[in-house]
Parts: structure tokens; C-alpha cells; sequence
């Protein structure tokens, strides 16, 4: 079995977003709240301090790298943004 099939690891790309924001919510609220959950944005808001499952998480810039072994994508920001990250999420293989 793949190592991305066995991840529990879910990107949030456009975390800072409101729906980014009650999308994360509703993630730790879930069957999901244990696995591994990293908030991405754009980098003017990269370096953001929020909290994830009761413990500070800083926002991280998207870089190579960032979709690898995710289980779960989520793109809550802008439409410019997604347009620019969907080909890294894509390339990153199907789960």
C-alpha cells in the first residue's frame, strides 16, 4: 500500500480564510480531529500564529513539498491562489 493511501495528513490551503477558519473547525470537531493537519497560505499571511486541536499552529508559505503525502487537500483561499497551487497538489499523487 502507498504511504500517501496510509497517511492521515490533511492540507488546508487558505487557512487564514473564513472558510478556511470553519472548515478547520469542523475538521477538529470530526472523526478527522486526530490526524495530521497543516495550514497553508499565501506568504503575506505565512508566519500567521492561530491554533490547531488546542495548540498553537503557525501558517506555513506553500513550498515544495507541502502536498506530499496528503491524504486530504482542501483550497479555501482565493481562486488566484488555488490556480497557482492546483498543479503542486496534483503532482503530489492521488491517495
Amino acid at each position: 500500500m502507498s504511504a500517501t493511501r496510509d497517511s492521515q495528513r490533511i492540507v488546508l490551503a487558505g487557512a487564514s480564510s473564513l472558510l478556511g477558519a470553519e472548515l478547520k473547525s469542523l475538521l477538529e470537531e470530526s472523526r478527522f480531529a486526530s490526524w495530521d493537519l497543516s495550514l497553508v497560505d499565501e506568504e503575506t499571511v505565512a508566519g500567521t500564529l492561530t491554533e490547531a486541536g488546542g495548540e498553537p499552529v503557525v501558517i506555513q508559505p506553500v513550498e515544495e513539498g507541502t502536498f506530499e503525502r496528503a491524504k486530504l487537500i482542501f483550497f479555501t483561499g482565493s481562486a488566484a491562489f488555488t490556480e497557482r497551487n492546483l498543479p503542486a497538489a496534483r503532482e503530489s499523487g492521488p491517495p
